[in-house]
């Protein structure tokens, strides 16, 4: 995220543009704190359909590409696709990019993407009400300001 009065992220990257996932980017998008939304998901229809409502500004299943300057990674990916991956994108993160999720394994994320020290901005989370509260909050501030 770069310097701005108000909260903004620049590039969003969603791992699980369904419900959760989209359902985060809607929010952030509607808040008008999200400049560019990256969707990665296993469902091309779905995606196409994220992609044609607007939740989304781009489809991708590169994750080296999809990873380049993001500011926010959210992984709302299934459990079962949890550690592989995780094992996928490790190696394409970069050192700025916040990490958060909505997966019921978030206390072994870090373990599974087995980060170097430099890596520090995990805000590991399975409680969906704590995600709520973050798109809330941003929602509320950013309205607030205008």
């Amino acid at each position: 995220m770069k310097n701005h009065a108000t909260p903004h992220i620049d590039k969003l990257v969603i791992i699980g543009v369904g419900l959760i996932g989209g359902s985060f980017a809607l929010a952030l998008r509607q808040a008008g704190v999200v400049q560019h939304i990256t969707g990665i998901g296993r469902n091309l229809e779905n995606m196409q359909r994220a992609l044609e409502q607007g939740v989304i500004d781009e489809i991708t299943d590169n994750y080296a590409a999809a990873l380049i300057d993001a500011d926010l990674l959210f992984l709302a990916m299934p459990v079962g696709q949890t550690e592989l991956i995780m094992a996928q994108i490790a190696p394409h993160l970069e050192p700025d990019t916040i990490i958060t999720d909505a997966t019921e394994m978030s206390k072994h994320i870090t373990q599974l993407l087995s980060f170097p020290t430099w890596h520090t901005n995990i805000w590991a989370t399975n409680n969906i009400d704590l995600i709520l509260l973050i798109c809330t909050t941003i929602w509320e501030l950013n309205t607030s300001m205008r």
